[in-house]
This record gives C-alpha cells, sequence and structure tokens, in this order.
C-alpha cells in the first residue's frame, strides 16, 4: 500500500512539472513574439535572399525553444532577443538584395538608353553629312549645266562680258586654289592648267579693256571653268569629314576673340571667309591687319585640318582695270611676301597657306566710283577645311 501512494504521487509530481513548464512557454510573452515573427510572409521571402542571416537567427530560435522550455527565463529572454535580431537582419538583408537589383537593372536601362543614345545621334551626324554632301552635289550640278551660247551684243555689253569672264575666271581660280589646299593636288592643278582658263588668261591679256567684240564666249567658258573647280573642291572635300562642324568651330573662335566686331565674316563655297578691310600701309600690314592677321593665324594653328587662302585685291580705278603692270604686280608681291613672313613667324608653314593675287578682277564696287572704290583694296583670309 505505501510503495503504491509512492508511485501515484511521483506519476502526479511529474504531471504537474511538464505542465507548468509547457503553460510556462506558452505564456512567454518574448517566446510569443518569436514565434509570430517566424511565421510571417516577410520573414519568409527574405530567406530566400538572405539565407545566411535567415539560417542564424533559426539556430537562435532553436536555442530560445530549449531555453525557455527548460524554464531558463534569462537564457530564453536573450536567445529570443538574438532570433529576433537575425530575422530582422534578414529583413534589412533581403531589402538591401532587392534594392542592388533594382540599381543593376537601373544602370542596365540608363546604358542601353544612352547606347540608343549615340546611335541616334550617330544616325543624325551621318544625316547631316548626307544631305550636306547632297546639297554641295546640287550645286556642282546647277553649275555644271552647260550655258546657252551668248551672240553677239552692243560694245557696252560685251565690255560687260568680259569684266563678268575676268570675274569668274578669278572665281575658278580661288577655287581650284581651294581645292588643292583642301587635298585635291593633282585634280586640282589639271583644273587650273585647264584649256578654257587658258583661254580666258590669254584673250583677257590680249583683247581691249573696252569695246571688244566676242566676248560671249570668253563667258561661256568662264562659267564653264568655274564649275569644273567648283567640282575639284566638292571631290576633295568628299574624302574629309565634318566640314560644317569644323567651319562651325572656326566662326565660334572667331566670334570669341571678338574679331567678327572689326571684320567682316562669313561662309562661302571655300569655307570661312574673314575680310581685312584697308589691309595695307603701301606695300606692307597696317599694325591693326596685323594684329587680326596673328589672331587668325592662332585660329587656324587650333584648327591643324583647315589650310589658310590669302587673298589680296586691289583698288585700281576704271582705267586701270585688267591691267597689270610690272610695277603693280611687284607692289602686290610685297603685300603678300610681308603676310606671308608674319604667318611664317606665327607658325603656319608654307604648306598650310597659298596666297593669290586677285588684282581688281573681283571688285565689290564699282571701280570707276572713285568717291567708293577704296574698298575694292582687302585681304581674305579663308580657312579651307577638308
Amino acid at each position: 500500500m505505501r510503495i503504491c501512494a509512492l508511485r501515484i504521487g511521483l506519476t502526479a509530481a511529474l504531471s504537474l512539472a511538464l505542465s507548468a513548464c509547457a503553460a510556462g512557454n506558452a505564456e512567454s510573452p518574448a517566446w510569443n513574439e518569436l514565434e509570430a515573427v517566424h511565421t510571417t510572409p516577410a520573414v519568409r521571402e527574405a530567406a530566400a535572399l538572405a539565407p545566411v542571416p535567415f539560417a542564424a537567427a533559426e539556430r537562435a530560435r532553436i536555442a530560445a525553444e530549449h531555453a525557455c522550455d527548460s524554464g531558463h527565463d534569462a537564457a530564453c529572454e536573450a536567445a529570443v532577443d538574438e532570433a529576433l535580431a537575425g530575422y530582422a537582419l534578414t529583413e534589412a538583408t533581403a531589402r538591401g538584395v532587392r534594392a542592388k537589383t533594382r540599381a543593376e537593372a537601373a544602370r542596365a536601362s540608363l546604358t542601353e538608353q544612352g547606347r540608343a543614345a549615340d546611335e541616334a545621334a550617330a544616325a543624325r551626324t551621318t544625316a547631316e553629312r548626307e544631305a550636306s554632301e547632297l546639297g554641295a552635289e546640287l550645286e556642282v550640278a546647277t553649275h555644271v549645266v552647260p550655258p546657252r551660247a551668248s551672240g553677239p551684243a552692243p560694245a557696252a555689253r560685251e565690255e560687260a562680258r568680259r569684266r563678268a569672264a575676268a570675274s569668274l575666271a578669278e572665281d575658278a581660280e580661288l577655287l581650284c586654289d581651294a581645292a588643292k589646299l583642301a587635298g585635291a593636288a593633282a585634280s586640282a592643278a589639271s583644273a587650273t592648267d585647264d584649256p578654257a582658263l587658258l583661254k580666258i588668261r590669254d584673250e583677257l591679256t590680249t583683247k581691249p579693256a573696252a569695246g571688244a567684240a566676242g566676248a560671249g564666249p570668253l563667258l561661256d567658258d568662264a562659267t564653264r571653268a568655274r564649275a569644273a573647280c567648283l567640282s575639284q573642291l566638292t571631290a576633295a572635300r568628299a574624302r574629309g569629314t565634318a566640314i560644317d562642324s569644323e567651319a562651325e568651330a572656326i566662326l565660334a573662335a572667331i566670334s570669341a576673340r571678338g574679331l567678327g566686331d572689326d571684320l567682316t565674316v562669313h561662309r562661302d563655297e571655300r569655307g570661312v571667309l574673314v575680310v581685312l578691310e584697308a589691309p595695307f600701309d603701301k606695300d606692307h600690314l597696317t599694325t591693326h591687319a596685323s594684329d587680326a592677321l596673328k589672331a587668325l593665324a592662332a585660329i587656324a594653328l587650333a584648327h591643324p585640318r583647315s589650310a589658310l587662302q590669302l587673298v589680296a585685291h586691289d583698288a585700281s580705278g576704271s582705267e586701270k582695270s585688267g591691267t597689270e603692270t610690272a610695277e603693280h604686280r611687284t607692289l602686290v608681291e610685297h603685300r603678300l611676301d610681308d603676310a606671308a613672313h608674319l604667318l611664317d613667324a606665327a607658325g603656319i608653314s608654307a604648306a598650310r597657306r597659298h596666297a593669290v593675287r586677285a588684282y581688281d578682277r573681283l571688285p565689290i564696287v564699282d571701280p570707276a566710283d572713285a568717291a567708293h572704290r577704296a574698298r575694292n583694296e582687302r585681304l581674305e583670309v579663308v580657312f579651307v577645311s577638308s
């Protein structure tokens, strides 16, 4: 009887102890919080992105379960805190992984957008270059169309034709010279020695200055010669690239130096044209013209793809028009030599420049106008890009 009662007492005591332990575990606020966090979707989703901190949190949760089941309250709470911190770290790590993934996707998108923008810019550049080339070809084609043969005309008109032929021939030589500077040395030389130009030079020298008959065919030949030289220049530039951007950069440099305030600056078929008015004092450059030419030389040095064409224009009166005396040629040559020496000193080599004596064949005002014909005396500096 006594042994039986003892066994019954031990069994009851064990049952009470287990019940107390289970009741104590279930009633622990810290444990209940841990179980609630452990089962949340946020933690379960984060586990896939941050497996290392999640595994550490799980180990801490198991340790907390043992400590709480054993009735060690202090150890239970410490382990629970460690597990909660581990789950928080898991979620934070997962957020960092998601942020990094989004950042990489954004960078990839920006890279793709940048690539697309570069491709669009390149396509635009190509289209603009092709449009410019087509425009140049159209210009050449327009000038190449053979002119209708000129018939006889009154003496005054024949003289006007002779003057026009002289201007067109001079213009043709300037275009051919620009083509040579742009890189078409062989073809430009052949165009300069074209029979039409040789014939024009000869006839302008031998025909009287006024009242000459038969100037119509001479004008026709000059028109064809100009078209040939323009074709040479266009062909030379077709082998180059970015002509327009080079010209725009030179125009911007001229503007930045303030040269446009004192000089005439524009573009023509040869390139960027800068006109120095009244540039000579007898046979040498004025101080103002020298300073301007030095500034233009500095711009040329900064743009090595451009050569310089110097064109000296005279202001002879109508009675001298078309006449090139030895004294006159010597004066013009001395003026151009002075400009050449200045460019040499500035670092512009002879290979990057060429001087042309236009005399009075390209006037901007009527040479017979004594009050204004001095404006015809000028020095043109042309940036010929290739």
